[in-house]
């Protein structure tokens, strides 16, 4: 291990994407019957210690932290509630979901044949061969492409602060032929020198996600990463997470649907609560997964037991 830049993650193997045309009822322009829209709420408790940053340096006084350090880098803040924003949440998902299905490689310096692996784009203005798009862009969104999720910013309901300090973070080099993720099980254990206002283990935080024209196995994909699985993958999210923060644990999770027609006719529309058991029985039955039981992989090493 070279100690400049020792390595605390894990790689799995790249697979080429597999894009397909968009059609109209799987896009924008039409709710199709088949697919389903609603919101997904609950909470997310911090299992290991959370720091999700502005990247600005402030005296810990100034956070209400009494700590010796004379500036540390701040929990990001939303009308002065502590709060994960939502691209956060949406990147840390998003990245799971690529790592899961045949998905593009979005951000490498890997030199990889773009047809293959390369980032999906859409051009609307087309007339025809608007674009394919992989799993991932089709969901989460592409270049010319909206996606299907919207991730709201989620606010810190109780939970008590400090300061916490990580080693020195380095750039991982080599290894740019796969994706890397940070199994629980691998933590940096060297002294730390970077100070962060972090949320304490127990932090609890309320999430909302909605959805818009989406498969019940694209739900079901997305509901596998929030935790929907027994056992449970319980996501890392925020920095540190070579040096044991992030993880934390989706709880209270509740899928509602809501049919388009009423929607657009009543301020009220009704309700339906959504089958989450069914949606991920599909999902882990789908061609969309990539090969060698990716589920089950993270099921082991991003599982809540590495954190009890």
């Amino acid at each position: 291990m070279n100690e400049e830049n020792p390595k605390y993650y894990r790689s799995i193997e790249i697979v080429p994407k597999r894009e397909t045309a968009v059609n109209s009822k799987e896009a924008h322009w039409v709710y199709a019957k088949d697919r389903v829209s609603g919101r997904i709420t609950g909470e997310f408790v911090a299992k290991q210690p959370l720091h999700v940053g502005t990247g600005q340096l402030v005296p810990p006084q100034r956070l209400g932290i009494q700590d010796a350090a004379p500036l540390v880098k701040s929990f990001y803040r939303a009308d002065e509630t502590l709060t994960v924003a939502g691209s956060s949440l949406k990147g840390a998902v998003r990245g799971l979901f690529e790592a899961m299905t045949y998905s593009a490689v979005a951000k490498t310096k890997a030199r990889l044949d773009r047809r293959d692996f390369g980032e999906s784009t859409y051009n609307a203005r087309r007339r025809e061969n608007k674009g394919d798009l992989d799993p991932a862009g089709r969901l989460f969104g592409a270049m010319g492409y909206q996606g299907h999720l919207r991730f709201f910013d989620c606010p810190l309901v109780e939970g008590e602060t400090a300061v916490h300090d990580i080693p020195p973070q380095y750039q991982p080099k080599g290894d740019d032929e796969n994706r890397r993720y940070y199994p629980h099980a691998l933590k940096d254990h060297r002294q730390g020198t970077w100070p962060l206002e972090i949320v304490k283990p127990g932090g609890l935080f309320r999430f909302a996600i909605q959805f818009d024209n989406c498969s019940q196995i694209e739900l079901g994909l997305l509901l596998i990463i929030l935790g929907q699985t027994d056992p449970p993958i319980c996501l890392k999210l925020g920095a540190g997470k070579s040096a044991g923060l992030g993880g934390v644990q989706f709880q209270h999770v509740q899928v509602i649907a809501v049919d388009p027609v009423q929607a657009y006719q009543t301020y009220e529309p009704e309700m339906q609560p959504v089958n989450i058991d069914g949606c991920v029985a599909a999902a882990l039955t789908s061609p969309m997964l990539r090969p060698g039981d990716p589920v089950g992989r993270f099921q082991q090493e991003l599982g809540c037991h590495h954190l009890e």
